[in-house]
């Protein structure tokens, strides 16, 4: 019975139980068994939206509901019976290609050949938490109205206490699969994108940061940086300097260890690739993480941008390359180990949250030296809103406003500032 469950998935689809037998995978009772068990937790599933009754007086028959636009009742002499036909229905057995289960195979397999095999990666995570166990994907799709697939929405809000954020991957994912279905002539329209706005109440709230875990703020960025100069000396590990650097270019986790000496051209640095992680199929088929690797893309159009490289970036990036030549490398990437090799985006949040740690910060994470690099320069008002988003890499400002910009000043400075403001007006 080795590897059956992944081996009978091969086949269920096509309901080729045939070809399982001949090959000599299942006997014909495993086989049953295999059925029977399919058929008890489809039956269970709809037991908890349809209910299964037995007539009574002269109509014996076993009943239940149908999901639909027209919801229908059907009876059978048996409760075996009606379980098969139960089971039938949510596999639409006449019209293999008609429900969303019967897809997702083909449509992974697409999006991992438009996009990456990350992407399809991602997305199979969502289809397998929200998606797969639920008998609304072994539906009909041209069967599924607006109003009932708003409700599966919000009943999966409600049941699985959801933010807007994760929300919106399930809702991407089923845009995305029905717009396949479109396109494949499966079904006339997609009613995912005709689903009216849902509520901003329905949604839990996520979890607000203080200050204290989104920047580093007063004299905070400068005792991160002498200590990891210090570590720099201490181990001649260039990641450090690395973490300094990032405090005047607030790069985004994937682009630092992915910069290279040929992207500075005099006083700029262009960034114009990130690492990313790298997925492989393993020999069952499975998309399985395999390290990391470049990507010569950037997060986006407005990510690929030139920054102006401040006298602090230059010492930091001519520590780096002296760093590297006085252990006898000569490699283009700016960030190498002790054995010549490409540093790679966690060993930098290590030391950072290390080094945290060590004086008692709560700020963790790259994230945050991008963010408090930003609201620095915010806070400077020395260069235009727009120069600000294209130095962040953004398509709109009111991203950069409303996600990187936190105050920078000290709790006794923001305390006496609010003291002199509101009190100096009621003397």
């Amino acid at each position: 019975m080795k590897n059956i469950q992944s081996q009978i998935t091969n086949f269920v689809d096509k309901k080729d139980f045939a070809k399982l037998i001949e090959a000599g995978i299942m006997t014909e009772d495993e086989v049953s068994a295999y059925i029977m068990t399919q058929i008890e937790k489809i039956v269970l599933q709809h037991e908890k939206e349809f209910r299964i009754w037995q007539g009574t007086g002269s109509d014996k028959r076993w009943k239940t509901y149908l999901p639909g636009e027209k919801q229908i009742i059907i009876a059978k002499t048996s409760k075996e019976k009606l379980y098969k036909a139960i089971y039938d229905f949510y596999h639409s057995k006449a019209q293999p290609k008609t429900n969303l289960e019967n897809i997702i195979k083909d449509f992974l397999d697409y999006k991992e050949l438009e996009t990456s095999i990350a992407n399809a990666h991602k997305l199979e995570s969502v289809w397998n938490k929200y998606f797969a166990s639920d008998l609304l994907v072994k539906r009909s799709m041209k069967n599924i109205r607006i109003i009932e697939l708003k409700e599966w929405y919000l009943k999966l809000i409600e049941t699985n206490g959801l933010t807007k954020r994760q929300f919106n991957e399930i809702k991407s994912l089923m845009n995305m699969l029905l717009d396949y279905a479109v396109e494949n002539e499966l079904v006339d329209k997609n009613i995912s994108r005709h689903v009216s706005a849902i509520s901003y109440k329905k949604f839990k709230a996520p979890k607000q940061k203080n200050r204290d875990e989104q920047i580093f703020y007063g004299d905070m960025q400068k005792d991160i940086m002498r200590l990891a100069e210090k570590k720099f000396e201490e181990t001649g590990d260039t990641s450090y300097l690395g973490i300094c650097l990032d405090f005047v270019l607030a790069l985004r986790v994937g682009e630092l260890p992915a910069l290279k000496k040929s992207d500075i051209d005099g006083d700029y640095i262009h960034i114009q690739r990130q690492e990313i992680k790298h997925f492989i199929k393993d020999s069952t088929g499975r998309r399985v993480r395999d390290g990391f690797a470049i990507s010569n893309n950037t997060k986006s159009k407005d990510s690929n941008r030139r920054l102006y490289l401040t006298s602090i970036a230059k010492k930091y990036i001519r520590m780096i390359v002296q760093a590297n030549e006085e252990a006898g490398f000569d490699s283009d990437d700016l960030f190498i180990d002790k054995n010549g090799e490409r540093r790679h985006n966690p060993i930098f949040n290590t030391h950072l949250n290390k080094m945290c740690k060590e004086l008692g910060f709560t700020t963790t994470g790259n994230h945050s030296i991008r963010k408090t690099c930003i609201s620095n320069i915010a806070a400077s008002h020395s260069i235009s809103d727009d120069s600000l988003r294209k130095f962040a890499g953004h398509s709109d400002f009111r991203t950069t406003q409303r996600c990187y910009i936190f105050s920078t000043d000290d709790d006794l400075d923001e305390q006496k500032a609010l003291e002199e403001a509101l009190c100096g007006l009621c003397s």
